[in-house]
């Protein structure tokens, strides 16, 4: 679309006004937690990361969001 930063702005309003551990948030009454992928969306995005083709491209790509951390380490396995 041209404007990038709004997958800042909507990643970031999804993690904070959708995801917690209130009954009307995140685990509680009512929710499907989608054996992990919800969580593992919550992650990627709470990392800064979201991928633009929803998983479904061979070569993924990724946006910057806006993470929620100020560093990040990942370990990957050699």
């Amino acid at each position: 679309s041209g404007k990038p930063w709004l997958t800042q702005l909507y990643t970031r309003l999804i993690c904070d006004e959708f995801y917690g551990t209130t009954p009307e948030h995140g685990y509680g009454f009512g929710q499907d937690e989608d054996q992990g992928q919800l969580g593992s969306w919550y992650v990627m995005a709470a990392m800064g990361l979201f991928d633009v083709q929803g998983g479904t491209n061979i070569t993924p790509s990724y946006q910057i969001g806006s993470p929620k951390f100020n560093k990040i380490t990942i370990k990957l396995d050699p």
